[in-house]
């Protein structure tokens, strides 16, 4: 009974990796090595040697000591693909069997991952907390950087699949590219999570407060890190729909209605 019902995952699993695999669909592997996280750019190559792996081109050469590869890109350690089908945005933790680099590039071939989770785009737009629903974030300097200050604590100015920004009184120094642990927390939509991100930019301070934009990083890595990224993606699908209701009961009371599109996107219709 198991196999049976999961043959249909298995077989749209197949048809995708056949798919970017047959144009050489560009993809960003995200691997964490002694230094923290990284990403490279690479793109899908043709299967070869009948060995059932799937093949990645690197366009960067590791920079870590270690083997080649490095660290994270050892055989045995998980990895994360991201890549794009279409209007969706393809996921998958696969684990390394083979890595070889020379010529400036690195290849390496991957078990073929378990699922591949496709996500609408629409869960990586940016969306604003409600006014009923406030979210408070805070960030913990990783080790290795040079931020100082300790516990930054914030609010969340908005939100998507892949990062968030916030808004936050600094008390110290801090740097862009650094890693932070996150913690997001909101009792009224009963969500507790803790993320790692990099800071990514950071605008001058505004009646006291900066604004902070951090993307998520290595969730698509690890099993662990997966679930949280789906985790993810449903608060963010949920945050939407709070915010369309809120739209709609405003509109309602100032006389105009929202009236939805087929693509989901609101506009605005006066009576």
């Amino acid at each position: 009974m198991s196999t049976t019902a999961t043959l249909p995952a298995n077989f749209r699993r197949d048809a995708i990796l056949q798919q970017v695999i047959a144009r050489g669909t560009r993809v960003t592997v995200t691997e964490r090595g002694e230094s923290g996280w990284r990403m490279h750019t690479g793109t899908f190559l043709p299967e070869t040697g009948g060995e059932g792996l799937i093949w990645v081109e690197l366009g960067d050469e590791p920079r870590e000591p270690g083997g080649v590869g490095g660290a994270g890109l050892a055989p045995g350690r998980e990895i994360g693909l991201t890549f794009r089908r279409g209007h969706k945005k393809c996921i998958c933790c696969c684990t390394v069997e083979r890595c070889e680099s020379g010529g400036g590039v690195t290849r390496i071939g991957l078990r073929r991952p378990r699922q591949v989770q496709e996500l609408q785009r629409r869960v990586f737009e940016r969306t604003e907390p409600t006014k009923d629903c406030p979210i408070e974030v805070e960030l913990r300097a990783l080790p290795g950087g040079t931020s100082t200050g300790g516990v930054i604590r914030g609010s969340l100015i908005d939100i998507s699949a892949g990062g968030i920004r916030v808004r936050a009184n600094l008390t110290g120094k801090i740097e862009v590219g650094a890693g932070y642990l996150c913690s997001l927390r909101s009792d009224a939509a009963r969500m507790a999570l803790t993320v790692e991100a990099v800071l990514r930019h950071a605008e001058a301070p505004v009646d006291g407060a900066a604004s902070l934009g951090l993307q998520f990083i290595g969730l698509e890595a690890s099993t662990q890190g997966y679930e949280k990224l789906l985790g993810l993606a449903r608060f963010v699908k949920s945050l939407q729909r709070r915010t369309a209701r809120t739209a709609e009961q405003e509109g309602g009371r100032t006389g105009v209605s929202a009236v939805k599109s087929g693509h989901d996107r609101i506009h605005i219709r006066p009576h």
